[in-house]
């Protein structure tokens, strides 16, 4: 299967990106996360009320839902999580959900180790929450160049259980479980890049249909998909459903990951192999995008 066509999200990061240089950095705009001169790594994320969740999340599922985001970036560029900042807009200022919304927060900065180290609070019309965060690579940077004509094409965990959540009048309680608590692979992440063998990954967030397509385009090579092979099924919301935060990735075509992922408790299917250039036809069109919604 080949390339879906851009989508406007991507076209308007890349129009303000294209203005702005950061040409002192080693690794500026355009991947999972930045890489400033000093080593730091450093990523943001926001949530906005009525377009990246609803009444099905509680205020605690949101603010972890939100810091895993940032954790999965980081992850996808081998990176170890260490502070963050929040910025948070509020129509009121609710105790209530304040305390829960802390309480969601501490218990995902406990599990991923992370400081909150400063931030912003400001009246907004609907909740929104963004967080920066950054961290260190435990080794050589992975990011979304690099890989290869030939190059295996991987991901870890099953794809489409969260994205069922919202594109389902009735899903599965197993998919708004991964829809109000992401589970990002960290550990697994930064044991691939101590491995030293990957050639190009990026966070699985928007879905594969348009995170593959960014991976190819920053990398310069196709993909060829082996739709079977992929684990959750052939069905439209693996490709399109998106919020799996999980990794994508591709490694030489003999390198076999899998060893390093397991002894994480995760596992890594591969699904296709990378190719020359290719057309722009047979992959699902995105469910949503940020400015045109719903498909």
């Amino acid at each position: 299967m080949d390339r879906p066509p851009p989508d406007a999200e991507f076209d308007v990061i890349a129009r303000i990106t294209s203005r702005v240089s950061a040409g002192l950095l080693p690794l500026g705009p355009g991947d999972d996360a930045a890489i400033l001169a000093s080593g730091a790594v450093w990523t943001t994320d926001m949530l906005v009320q009525d377009t990246h969740f609803d009444g099905r999340l509680s205020p605690a599922d949101i603010a972890y839902k939100a810091v895993a985001a940032n954790v999965s970036d980081l992850a996808a560029m081998g990176a170890a999580p260490q502070a963050m900042l929040l910025s948070l807009g509020l129509p009121d200022a609710d105790g209530a959900w304040v305390d829960s919304f802390a309480d969601g927060l501490a218990e995902a900065c406990h599990r991923w180790r992370v400081a909150l180290v400063g931030g912003d609070t400001v009246r907004a019309a609907v909740v929104i929450v963004n967080i920066a965060m950054g961290g260190h690579c435990v080794a050589r940077p992975m990011t979304r160049k690099g890989a290869r004509e030939g190059d295996a094409l991987w991901v870890t965990g099953t794809l489409g259980v969260a994205g069922r959540a919202w594109q389902e009048p009735h899903p599965p309680e197993a998919s708004l479980a991964a829809w109000r608590r992401p589970d990002p692979p960290l550990d697994a992440a930064l044991a691939l890049a101590r491995w030293g063998r990957v050639t190009a990954a990026m966070d699985l967030s928007d879905g594969l249909a348009t995170d593959l397509r960014r991976l190819t385009v920053a990398s310069g090579v196709g993909a060829s998909v082996d739709v079977d092979a992929i684990p959750g099924g052939s069905g439209d919301v693996v490709w399109t459903g998106g919020e799996d935060y999980e990794l994508l990735f591709t490694t030489g075509p003999s390198d076999d990951p899998r060893p390093h992922v397991e002894a994480t408790g995760r596992r890594a299917t591969r699904i296709g192999t990378m190719t020359g250039a290719v057309g722009d036809s047979g992959w699902p069109t995105p469910a949503w995008t940020h400015f045109a919604g719903a498909a």
